[in-house]
């Protein structure tokens, strides 16, 4: 995978774990509907994200550097 993986899954994975956060803020003030859907949605970013990082893990590649990137 080139560099555009890591551009694509990273930001995926650290916005999985933003969105967790704000609804777990925003808890009291959100209903359930919307709780529920940014809960799931940020489970869907952080699982992609994970495996990505696997992936780059059993590749021997740090995802969370550039140089190594744009090495390749």
């Amino acid at each position: 995978m080139k560099k555009r993986g890591l551009v694509f899954f990273m930001p995926l994975f650290w916005l999985g774990l933003l969105l967790q956060n704000i609804s777990n803020f925003f808890k009291e003030s959100l209903s359930d509907f919307p709780y529920g859907f940014f809960q799931g949605l940020s489970f869907v970013f952080i699982v992609a994200g994970f495996l990505f990082i696997c992936w780059c893990l059993r590749k021997k590649i740090n995802p969370f550097t550039l140089k190594e990137w744009e090495s390749q």
